[in-house]
């Protein structure tokens, strides 16, 4: 089994547990670590209950405490901060707790979450609103995009986290310049039929309103 099922499989039984016990979770945010955080973390590769890879609690140097560090080969490697689900996690002032963890810590990227919702923050980016990565809601948004956005910082990527971004914001860039709506997907399949028609039977004719329209109902039965 992939990653990313793992990672979908756990959302889902995420999902199911706040559903049921969503009042505990507003007010209780160690039943937030505990059943909502660690479970994700775990199927991340993350050992909660390892101290080789993550330690709750442990206080920086000036006595601060995060709620969990996390380590690859004993080196400070990532800043996880719980809420529990009450807490606005666009707030400016949680928002600048876990920037000054991680600033301290000397590390890029940390993460803020309330067990639902989950935001990628990178300390050094220059321009204060570029450094919200990306947020996902678990509840609202699609589980193909939760589950990658997790695996982001999988234990086993987190050496390759910065990669990873920029691909993906170098593909949505690439995307939104290529691709600006479903009829512009159409009328690019519809050119590449044409060119292979003209291929096959350089002097036939097709109107090129008809060719979308066939085009397009093609794409239904895909999608």
């Amino acid at each position: 089994m992939s990653l990313t099922i793992e990672i979908e499989n756990e959302v889902k039984e995420t999902i199911k547990r706040v559903d049921k016990y969503r009042g505990d979770y507003i007010s209780n945010e160690q039943a937030v670590r505990t059943q909502l955080i660690e479970p994700i973390l775990n199927v991340l590769g993350w050992k909660t209950s390892n101290p080789e890879f993550v330690k709750p609690n442990a206080p920086d140097e000036d006595g601060k405490i995060p709620d969990y560090t996390l380590f690859q080969n004993r080196k400070t490697t990532l800043i996880v901060e719980a809420k529990n689900l009450s807490i606005n996690l666009q707030d400016k002032k949680i928002i600048d707790q876990l920037a000054n963890y991680c600033f301290k810590s000397g590390i890029d990227f940390g993460v803020l979450t309330n067990g639902v919702k989950w935001l990628l923050f990178k300390t050094f980016e220059k321009n204060p609103k570029d450094r919200i990565v990306w947020q996902v809601d678990i509840e609202s948004d699609k589980i193909e995009y939760v589950a990658r956005s997790l695996w982001s910082f999988a234990y086993s990527k987190i050496d390759s986290l910065e990669t990873l971004l920029k691909k993906s914001k170098l593909l949505d860039i690439a995307w939104k310049e290529l691709i600006e709506s479903t009829d512009s997907i159409v009328a690019i399949i519809a050119q590449k039929l044409l060119e292979k028609i003209k291929s096959m039977e350089p002097t036939f004719k097709i109107d090129s309103n008809d060719l979308k329209t066939f085009t397009k109902g093609k794409m239904e039965e895909f999608f």
